[in-house]
């Protein structure tokens, strides 16, 4: 009777095991929370170095940017660079944006209805970049467009780096290579154009301004979060005396995949 009894406490402790198992949920409940966009914000203000102070403050506001007529020698077909001093403040909440946010910079000069309106493409590759020289017509000359880079750094590194009474003409760009945050600016009307060629801005964590990239492998972009300075430098090529060059069409734009 005693080794019965045995096996019958068995099988009641694997009943109660069973019945655990397959008991009823007392209940079941979902977790969720949406976090709401903050409104982009994305600043571009013109200032004009006055030979010391910061980047930040103590800066005259400049209504365009200006380059330098000495810079360039006349009559000549070598290419004459112009570093302006005057430079884009800009200001942007991009990192708190969603991902697939971006932001591009490029002219229009096709469609400005100014005198720099661009007539003509400036190779076989139908590019109308940069400034336009007045009264260019729809038989394109060699010199009437002169190419812009902009180059993106950090207001700290500015702060550190270019704070001479030369400022922003200390900047060094990179002709061909994109790593130190330069940028050629394409125009709108360029065969092949492509925003995302030309993009100087992502939302998304570690989203921001573009500052530059990894130089060996340039898997590694850098985007800041912080108050980035945009400096510009336009190449001029065979420019004659008399002759004037303009764009008004210096376009920041936002796009959503």
């Amino acid at each position: 009777m005693k080794k019965v009894f045995s096996f019958l406490a068995v099988l009641a402790l694997v009943s109660m095991v069973s019945s655990s198992v397959f008991a009823a949920a007392f209940a079941t409940k979902a977790a969720r929370v949406t976090f709401t966009a903050a409104a982009i914000q994305f600043d571009v203000a013109l200032y004009r170095w006055g030979g010391s102070g910061s980047y930040e403050t103590g800066q005259a506001t400049a209504t365009q940017i200006n380059f330098e007529p000495g810079d360039v020698t006349l009559g000549s077909e070598a290419d004459s660079p112009s570093i302006s001093k005057d430079y884009a403040l800009i200001t942007s909440n991009l990192n708190q944006q969603p991902a697939n946010t971006h932001v591009y910079v490029y002219t229009d000069n096709v469609n400005n209805s100014t005198d720099f309106k661009a007539l003509s493409p400036s190779s076989a590759d139908t590019q109308y970049n940069g400034l336009v020289r007045k009264g260019n017509t729809i038989t394109f000359v060699d010199g009437d467009y002169a190419p812009i880079i902009t180059k993106c750094v950090t207001v700290s590194s500015a702060n550190a780096n270019y704070n001479t009474t030369n400022g922003p003409r200390d900047a060094v760009f990179n002709n061909t290579q994109q790593w130190q945050g330069d940028r050629w600016l394409e125009d709108k009307s360029t065969t092949g154009f492509d925003p995302q060629k030309n993009v100087i801005g992502k939302g998304g964590v570690g989203g921001g301004i573009y500052v530059g990239a990894e130089e060996s492998t340039y898997a590694t972009n850098w985007y800041s979060t912080e108050k980035v300075v945009m400096f510009f430098k336009a190449v001029f090529h065979k420019v004659n005396g008399g002759d004037e060059y303009g764009t008004d069409t210096i376009t920041f734009n936002q796009v959503v995949e």
